[in-house]
C-alpha cells in the first residue's frame, strides 16, 4: 500500500468537477484507491463517495492505493489535485 498526503487547491474544494476528474483518472488504474479526510474514507473511483467527504479548499487529503500499479496511481492522482485551481 502506498499513501501520500495532498492539499486541496481547488477554489471550491473537492466539488463536482474535480471529484469527477479524480474518479475518472482513478478508474484507469487497477489498484484499489481510497481518499481520507478527517477520519472519513471515500472510494477513489466513486464521484458520490468523494463528494460526501465535503473537503474544502486548503484541506489535507490522504490518497492511498493498493495493487499492482499503486505507486503510479497515487502519484498521478495527487498531481491531479495539486494542479486544480
Amino acid at each position: 500500500m502506498v499513501t501520500e498526503g495532498v492539499t486541496v487547491r481547488c477554489q471550491a474544494g473537492l466539488h463536482t468537477r474535480p471529484a469527477k476528474l479524480f474518479a475518472l483518472a482513478a478508474q484507469r488504474f487497477r489498484a484499489d484507491i481510497t481518499v481520507e479526510f478527517e477520519g472519513r474514507q471515500a472510494k477513489g473511483k466513486s464521484i458520490i463517495s468523494l463528494l460526501q467527504l465535503g473537503a474544502p479548499k486548503g484541506s489535507r487529503l490522504w490518497v492511498s492505493a493498493e495493487g499492482e500499479d499503486e505507486r503510479e496511481a497515487v502519484r498521478a492522482l495527487c498531481e491531479l489535485l495539486r494542479g486544480c485551481e
